[in-house]
């Protein structure tokens, strides 16, 4: 456990070393944030994670010294332009790309402009699913600026996804400590355990429906499906031994390792487990540690994979905290200096920053399929 604090502090130690010399201490003062969200602060926590990461993006920068607002207008209040043109500041419009089922977005709409009196101002896309599972290539043709900033969630690997790990802008919520994962040894290490809770969720969506298997029915183990997604499922986990889930990217997996109850996921087509964890949040933590594995974790109904969970899960929590304290610490300050050089007329060579046609150039463009859940088609 040590070890691996002492390797997150060592590399965040490294990237400050390497890049933040060419940035003055004060660089903040130059910048004002605006990160466009899908729901209100008051409905931020909902069913779904893209939006809520939004908002999460919005506490993170102001807790490292960034004036910051956000909410659903395209472009900041009045009152935070006005600042912004007093203090010389360049308002940074962050706008997400695939923030669940809720993504939508109309094409021209895209850019504040304040007129030659006003503020400078950018975008930055934040591409938070894989282009073509909520949006796709419609967004670069109909929406994307060719020097518009782009950033990634995560890392994604596998047929032709994205994977250059330092585009990154990560934040995540949870866990925090007392939260409702944060229980006692007593019922971590809970004996009294038994049978199979198991969540279809997405399952439809993520597998063929003809080849899913259901490895739930386990000889001589009771199953009990997991109907809804509240708090009292949660806490239901406590009294099961393990909890397979047919979403691969969902955070119950996790949320059940915490609980003490061992995690299986259903695993994707044609991908291994390394790929699989590649494709997650975590993977471009993971890569860039040089991790190979991650804990508290079965990938499968298999039974060496299911030792290394029950092994390992008292470490889960433990490390979704280290990833928690690299997107805050590394990935955000990261994106944050790339700003900074954007608005002093830097356009290559940032440290994490990519622009549209260096991160897709145009002869990929065909590859990328159309948002499954897109309300337009590319021209």
């Amino acid at each position: 456990m040590h070890g691996f604090n002492f390797l997150l502090t060592a590399y965040k130690a490294q990237v400050l070393s390497k890049t933040h010399n060419n940035c003055p201490s004060d660089y903040a003062n130059e910048l004002l944030f605006h990160v466009q969200t899908v729901d209100t602060q008051d409905n931020r926590v909902s069913d779904c994670g893209g939006c809520d990461v939004l908002w999460t993006l919005v506490d993170v920068l102001k807790e490292k010294g960034f004036l910051t607002t956000g909410g659903k207008s395209l472009c900041p209040p009045d009152e935070y332009a006005e600042r912004a043109r007093v203090d010389n500041r360049t308002i940074v419009v962050i706008r997400h790309e695939g923030a669940g089922y809720r993504t939508r977005f109309t094409p021209g709409a895209s850019h504040c402009d304040y007129g030659v009196e006003g503020p400078d101002s950018f975008d930055v896309r934040w591409i938070l699913s894989e282009l073509g599972t909520f949006v796709g290539v419609e967004v670069l043709e109909l929406i994307f600026g060719p020097n518009d900033l782009i950033f990634h969630y995560g890392g994604w690997q596998g047929g032709k996804g994205f994977n250059k790990y330092e585009n990154i802008l990560q934040v995540t919520r949870n866990p925090f400590p007392g939260d409702e994962t944060d229980i006692s040894k007593e019922l971590f290490y809970n004996k009294n355990r038994s049978g199979i809770a198991w969540m279809w969720r997405k399952a439809d969506f993520f597998h063929k429906r003809d080849s899913v298997k259901r490895i739930y029915n386990q000889k001589g183990i009771a199953a009990t499906k997991m109907l809804d997604r509240g708090r009292q499922d949660k806490l239901a986990l406590l009294q099961y031994e393990y909890f397979i889930i047919y979403d691969p990217f969902s955070y119950w997996a996790y949320i059940a390792g915490m609980f003490g109850t061992v995690p299986i996921v259903y695993p994707l087509e044609n991908t291994t487990k390394y790929e699989w964890i590649m494709s997650l949040w975590c993977g471009p933590y993971v890569k860039q540690m040089g991790l190979d594995n991650i804990p508290g974790v079965a990938y499968g109904w298999d039974q060496k994979e299911i030792e290394h969970a029950r092994k390992t899960m008292h470490e889960l929590r433990p490390f979704l905290f280290r990833v928690k304290e690299w997107g805050a610490d590394v990935t955000v300050l990261r994106f944050t200096r790339d700003c900074y050089r954007y608005r002093h007329g830097q356009r290559q060579n940032f440290e994490g920053g990519m622009l549209r046609d260096v991160a897709y150039p145009k002869h990929t463009w065909k590859d990328i399929p159309v948002g499954q859940w897109s309300q337009h088609s590319p021209k």
